[in-house]
């Protein structure tokens, strides 16, 4: 993480958001093979449940579980004024081309979650 961010800290100015894009699609992938990784060898060792796809309010430890969307919603909130500088960066700029990146940016991010 420090080498993929050690351009953010040293560069007075950034002028490009390419090299931030690509750093942080490298470091979504190495995140989501750690976890298949993971996932993999606990199914080896039959460690492995079924997933819920709902959360149970029975327990008060599963309603404070629910606290991580505060981290994943305030990122979302974060990222919103990216917008701007990386359609300023789209070579042949045109509406199209922008809703054809926020919906590859958006499966990227719901394939990353799941």
């Amino acid at each position: 993480m420090v080498v993929f961010l050690a351009q953010l800290c040293v560069l007075d100015r950034i002028d490009s958001l390419s090299m931030n894009s690509a750093a942080s699609v490298a470091l979504a992938v190495v995140f989501v093979v750690v976890c298949f990784a993971v996932a993999f060898i606990k199914l080896i060792e039959g460690k492995i449940e079924a997933p819920r796809m709902s959360p149970d309010f029975g327990s008060k430890m599963e309603i404070l579980d629910l606290l991580v969307v505060i981290p994943i919603m305030t990122n979302a909130y974060v990222c919103h004024f990216n917008v701007q500088p990386i359609y300023k960066e789209l070579e042949g700029r045109y509406p199209q081309k922008m809703n054809q990146v926020e919906r590859i940016t958006t499966a990227l991010c719901v394939v990353v979650y799941a």
